[in-house]
């Protein structure tokens, strides 16, 4: 396994035991020109999301990758937990802590060359207090 994934895997292992389970951790490379990798989230801990729990994540991958390396991430994207798409790739893949590699997939609408799911577990879809009403 490639030392990219070591650190993927390994951030999201910290994070879960310190803030709480992901129901969605991964890194997708979009088809696009600039071919960055986004780093896709969903956490009942980032619900109510906000400059702090960004500040986390990012701190993660600071700590994680050399600069380098973080050059090859475009964003930080959090997914909210009623998002059709989120569901899409639970139906697709049911894994926790571990790894799953897909290439040439659509993800979200959106062409996908390369990604890594670290985690995608579905859970209990119930309204969230915090949630806001569309």
């Amino acid at each position: 396994m490639n030392t990219f994934v070591k650190k993927l895997q390994r951030i999201e292992r910290r994070l879960s035991v310190e803030r709480g389970p992901f129901e969605l951790f991964a890194a997708l490379r979009p088809d696009s020109s600039l071919r960055l990798w986004d780093l896709l989230v969903t956490a009942r801990w980032l619900d109510d999301w906000g400059l702090t729990e960004m500040r986390t994540i990012a701190s993660q991958l600071n700590a994680e990758f050399p600069l380098p390396e973080i050059l090859k991430f475009s964003r930080i994207a959090i997914i909210e937990r009623d998002n059709p798409g989120l569901q899409a790739i639970h139906s697709a893949v049911q894994v926790e802590h571990g790894l799953r590699e897909f290439r040439n997939v659509t993800f979200f609408d959106v062409r996908i060359l390369h990604a890594y799911i670290i985690t995608s577990r579905h859970t209990n879809a119930a309204q969230h207090p915090s949630q806001r009403a569309a």
